[in-house]
C-alpha cells in the first residue's frame, strides 16, 4: 500500500547526509528507495505495454493496410474477371453460333470435302519409275503364320477347339483333298434369316460412322458375294495364307468355303470361306448404290501402310473415307457430293464427339494415298502376270469366255496407270473424313474390316472411277443379303464378347443345347 501523502512528502524531502543519522531516517530512506523502484517498475511497465499497443496497433495498421491493398487488387480482379465474363459470353455466343452451322453443314451434306479437293489423276508409266514398278502383288500375300495370327472375337472362358478361328479353318479345308467346293450361291438362304437383323443389330450395332441403326439396314461385303467373287479368288488366297502357286479349286475353296464330307452333308463348314467373314463386311446406309455397283460414289481406304495390312492382327485402326472422286474425265460434281454424304449417314457431329469419326490429318490422307498406290499396282502387277489359262480357268476348263479378268489383263499391261496425286493448287478446302474401327473387343465402334481386303476394294473402286479395271467391285444389290444359318454359325463367337453366351463347341453340344439330350450322333441314326 502507499504510505500516507506526509510520509511520503517526508520521504521526498532531500537527504541531508549533516543531519543525525537516526534509525527513524533511514527507515524513511529506504523507504524513499524502494518507492523510487517501484515506479520505476510502474514506469517500465506502463512502456512495455505502451510498446506493445504501439506494435500492435502498427500490425494492426499494416494489416489493415495489406487488407486495403488486397481489396483493391481484388476489385481489379473482379473488375477483370467481369471483363472476361463479358468476352466469354461473347464467345460462348460465336461458339454456339458456330456449332449451329456445324449442325446444318453436317445436315446439308457439307462439312467434308469430295476427295477431288485433295487428289487429282496422274498418269505415269511405271516401266519409267523404279519405285512403282518395283511394286510386286506377292510382297503383300500373307504367310500361314501371319493369316493365323489375327485374332477373332470368341469366348474367353472356353479352349480352342476345331472352329474358332476363321483365317486358319479355311485355309485347311480349302488344303483338304476330301472337302469340296461349297456351290456358288447354295448358302444364301437359311431358316434363321429371319434372325439375321436382330444378329446384325448384336455384331454391328452402329455403322462405320458410329450412328445407331434402324433394323435391317445394310451390311457390305468387301470380296463381293455374288458371281463377281471369281475375280477375287486369288485375294481370298492370299488373305488366309494360301500357297502362292494353289490349285483353282483351293482357291474356290478359299472364297465360298468347303464342305467336310460331301456324302455326308452339304452344309458349309461354319467358319471358312473369305466371304462369310466379319472381318469382310461393314456396315453403311445405302451401301448397294453408293459403295458397290458400276458407279460407286465413295471409297473406304485404310490409313496403314500395305505391309501393315497384311501383318495385321485384328487391332484397331483408321480408314479414309471420302465421296466426290476423281474421274478418268476430270468431271468435279460439286452438287452431287452433299447427297452422298447424307445417304451414307454421315449427318451429324455427334459421332465426332463419339470418337467415331474426325478430321483427317495432312499425314493421314498422305498414308492412305500411299495405299491405295500400292493396292492398285499390287492389283496391276497380279493381272499383268496371269496367263491365257489363268484367265479362264475359274470358268470351266476348256472355255474361252473373255470376259472382265481378259479386259482387266488388258488395262494392266498398258505401260500407264492412273494414280493419286496431290493436288497442291488447292488449298482452301474443307476436311475430310477419317473413320476409327474397334478391335475386335471393342463393342463400342464398329468392329475393323480387314484392312487387306479395304485395300484391295479401294483398289477395284479406284479402278471403275478411272475407267481402268482391275477386278469386280460389288454388285450393285448384294446377293447375301441375308445372313445364312452358316453365317449365323461362323459369326456366333463375335456374340459372345457382348453377352458372356458361351458357344457349343461340337455337334454333340449344339444338339444337347437344341433339346436333344442323347447328342447329335444319337438323334442322327434314330433318324436313319
Amino acid at each position: 500500500m502507499d504510505p500516507p501523502l506526509q510520509q511520503r512528502v517526508n520521504a521526498d524531502a532531500p537527504f541531508d547526509p549533516m543531519e543525525t543519522v537516526n534509525a527513524s531516517k533511514l527507515i524513511n530512506w529506504k523507504q524513499r528507495i524502494n518507492y523510487k523502484e517501484e515506479e520505476i517498475r510502474s514506469k517500465e511497465q506502463q512502456v512495455n505495454n505502451k510498446q506493445r499497443q504501439l506494435d500492435h496497433f502498427e500490425q494492426t495498421t499494416e494489416e489493415s493496410n495489406q487488407s486495403l491493398r488486397q481489396l483493391l487488387s481484388l476489385k481489379d480482379e473482379l473488375s477483370l474477371l467481369k471483363d472476361e465474363l463479358l468476352s466469354l459470353e461473347r464467345e460462348q455466343k460465336s461458339l454456339k453460333d458456330e456449332l449451329a452451322a456445324l449442325e446444318k453443314s453436317f445436315s446439308d451434306g457439307r462439312y467434308f470435302a469430295p476427295l477431288f479437293d485433295y487428289w487429282k489423276l496422274a498418269g505415269q508409266n511405271i516401266e519409267k519409275d523404279r519405285v512403282l514398278r518395283g511394286i510386286q502383288w506377292t510382297n503383300f500375300w500373307r504367310t500361314a503364320e501371319e493369316a493365323d495370327n489375327i485374332q477373332v472375337r470368341q469366348h474367353s472362358n472356353q479352349k480352342k477347339t476345331n472352329s474358332p478361328h476363321p483365317y486358319t479353318d479355311t485355309r485347311i479345308g480349302a488344303k483338304d483333298i476330301s472337302a469340296s467346293i461349297v456351290a456358288s450361291g447354295t448358302s444364301r438362304t437359311s431358316q434363321n434369316s429371319h434372325n439375321s437383323a436382330t444378329l446384325r443389330d448384336m455384331v454391328w450395332p452402329r455403322d462405320i460412322f458410329g450412328n445407331d441403326l434402324n433394323v435391317g439396314q445394310d451390311i457390305a461385303h468387301l470380296l463381293p458375294a455374288g458371281q463377281t467373287h471369281k475375280e477375287w479368288m486369288h485375294i481370298a488366297a492370299s488373305v488366309v495364307g494360301l500357297d502362292e502357286d494353289g490349285a483353282p479349286g483351293d482357291w474356290k475353296k478359299a472364297v465360298r468355303g468347303h464342305i467336310k464330307d460331301p456324302e455326308k452333308s452339304t452344309k458349309r463348314a461354319p467358319g471358312s470361306g473369305v466371304v462369310h467373314f466379319v472381318s469382310n463386311k461393314i456396315r453403311m446406309s445405302n451401301q448397294d448404290r453408293l459403295f458397290d455397283g458400276g458407279s460407286p460414289k465413295v471409297i473406304l481406304i485404310p490409313t496403314m501402310s500395305l505391309e501393315s495390312a497384311k501383318a495385321w492382327k485384328g487391332e484397331a485402326y483408321s480408314a479414309l473415307f471420302a465421296a466426290g472422286l476423281p474421274n478418268k474425265l476430270g468431271n468435279k460434281n460439286v452438287t452431287d457430293v452433299p447427297s452422298h454424304y447424307i445417304a451414307v449417314g454421315l449427318i451429324s457431329p455427334d459421332a465426332v464427339y463419339n470418337g467415331t469419326i474426325r478430321d483427317a490429318s495432312a499425314i493421314e490422307i498422305e498414308k492412305a494415298k500411299g495405299t491405295l498406290t500400292h493396292a492398285v499396282l499390287a492389283l496391276r502387277d497380279y493381272l499383268r502376270h496371269t496367263t491365257a489359262r489363268d484367265r479362264i480357268r475359274e470358268f470351266g476348263i476348256g472355255k474361252t469366255y473373255v470376259g472382265p479378268v481378259t479386259d482387266s489383263h488388258k488395262y494392266a499391261n498398258e505401260a500407264e496407270c492412273l494414280l493419286p496425286k496431290p493436288d497442291e493448287e488447292n488449298q482452301n478446302r474443307k476436311p475430310l473424313c477419317l473413320v476409327e474401327f474397334g478391335s475386335v473387343v471393342d463393342e463400342d465402334k464398329h468392329p475393323a474390316p480387314d484392312p487387306l481386303l479395304l485395300a484391295y476394294k479401294a483398289a477395284a473402286i479406284w479402278g471403275m472411277v478411272t475407267g481402268m479395271r482391275l477386278v469386280a467391285n460389288g454388285e450393285a444389290r448384294d446377293p447375301s443379303a441375308d445372313i445364312s444359318e452358316d453365317d449365323y454359325l461362323a459369326e456366333l463367337a463375335f456374340l459372345e464378347a457382348r453377352s458372356g453366351f458361351k458357344r457349343p463347341q461340337t455337334w454333340e453340344e449344339l444338339a444337347i443345347g437344341l433339346g436333344q439330350p442323347n447328342g447329335y450322333e444319337a438323334s442322327r441314326r434314330k433318324a436313319i
